[in-house]
C-alpha cells in the first residue's frame, strides 16, 4: 500500500502529481482572486470563469489519470515472491511424480475395464452358445416327438 499525505498518494505517477500541483495552484489563485475583490475576478467575470474552467478541467484530467492508473493496476498480474531454485525444483519434481502416479492409476483402471469388458464378452458368447444349444435340443425333441 502506498502512504498518503493529505489524501495524495505518494505512489502516483509524475503526471498525476503534476495535475494535483496544478489543481492546488489554481485553487490558491481562485482564493486569492476572491480575497482581492477585483472586478475581473468577480463571480461572472471573464478571468474568474477562465480560472474555474481550468480548475474543473484539471480536476477531470486528474480523476481520469487516477482511473487509468487503477485500471492498469488491475490488469497487471501480481508477481509471486521468487522461489528458491531448490524449492522450485522440488515442487516440479513433486508435481511430476504426482502426475506420473495419477497416469499409472488411470492406466490400471483402463486395464481393469478392458479385463471386465473381455469377461463380459466371453460371458455373452457363452450365453449365446448355450441359447443355441438349447434351441437345438428343443428341435431334436420336437423332431423325435413328431416322428
Amino acid at each position: 500500500m502506498c502512504p498518503n499525505v493529505d489524501d495524495v498518494s505518494v505512489c502516483e505517477s509524475s503526471f498525476t502529481r503534476a495535475l494535483l500541483d496544478r489543481e492546488i495552484m489554481l485553487s490558491c489563485l481562485a482564493d486569492a482572486a476572491d480575497r482581492s475583490g477585483a472586478a475581473e475576478f468577480a463571480a461572472d467575470g471573464p478571468a474568474r470563469r477562465l480560472i474555474q474552467i481550468r480548475l474543473e478541467t484539471t480536476r477531470m484530467r486528474c480523476a481520469a489519470a487516477r482511473q487509468r492508473e487503477e485500471a492498469r493496476g488491475l490488469r497487471k498480474v501480481p508477481r509471486r515472491p521468487q522461489e528458491e531454485p531448490g524449492e522450485l525444483r522440488s515442487t516440479r519434481r513433486k508435481l511430476i511424480n504426482d502426475f506420473a502416479g495419477m497416469t499409472t492409476m488411470l492406466e490400471l483402471s483402463r486395464s481393469d475395464l478392458a479385463i471386465a469388458r473381455a469377461r463380459a464378452e466371453d460371458l455373452r458368447s457363452e450365453s449365446l452358445a448355450l441359447q443355441a444349444e438349447a434351441r437345438q435340443i428343443r428341435r431334436r425333441i420336437r423332431s423325435r416327438g413328431g416322428q
